[in-house]
């Protein structure tokens, strides 16, 4: 065999070795930046539902049904209570839905809310370690038509921390004689 056929032979075969880890750099990299685009658009959309999740806070659109279109029957002077937990870091309100057999009915909300005492040095808040409850116990008769009606719900913040704020929902019967039957919808906004 000639000398120039063996270099010739042995340039192919580097060339083909060439080729092949640059085929695979190209294979490796493409592979990597699909990885890493990917990667990128998983944390845009965490970001964006944390955005969305923070914009339906900061709107009041986040909302929980406590109580779904529950029919009720409550004896002349009685009621019926619902208690939940509203985890109010933020103000909110409360919807109740009343449909009512009598013009003689009511709904009740009461709940605590608790603000801390504190003051403002140098954009700095103090705490004073002490902090004011407000008790709220709002009633508003309803009729015998569907009403609605919205409480406000002030946020439970003590120490410097927020909590859970504990919330009763009475729908009640102040006729005398006969009974009354409601159905209520109670929706918490936050």
């Amino acid at each position: 065999m000639s000398e120039k056929k063996v270099v010739g032979r042995n340039v192919a075969i580097a060339l083909g070795i060439v080729c092949i880890i640059l085929g695979a750099s190209v294979v490796g990299t493409t592979i990597y930046f699909t990885s890493t685009v990917n990667d990128r658009d998983s944390t845009i959309n965490q970001k964006d539902s944390v955005i969305a999740d923070l914009n339906g806070t900061v709107n009041l659109r986040k909302y929980t049904v406590w109580v779904n279109n529950e029919t009720v029957t409550q004896e002349a002077g009685n009621y019926t209570s619902w208690t939940f937990t509203a985890n109010v870091a933020v103000a909110g309100y409360i919807v109740v839905r009343t449909t009512s057999t009598t013009n003689n009915a009511y709904v009740r909300v009461i709940y605590n809310a608790s603000i801390p005492v504190g003051f403002t040095v140098d954009n700095t808040y103090r705490y004073l370690g002490a902090f004011h409850i407000y008790g709220s116990d709002n009633q508003i008769t309803v009729s015998s038509w569907t009403t609605q009606n919205i409480f406000p719900v002030l946020p439970w913040l003590s120490f410097g921390l927020s909590g859970p704020s504990v919330v009763e929902i009475r729908v009640g019967n102040t006729n005398t004689v006969g009974n009354a039957t409601e159905t209520v919808l109670v929706t918490y906004y936050y």
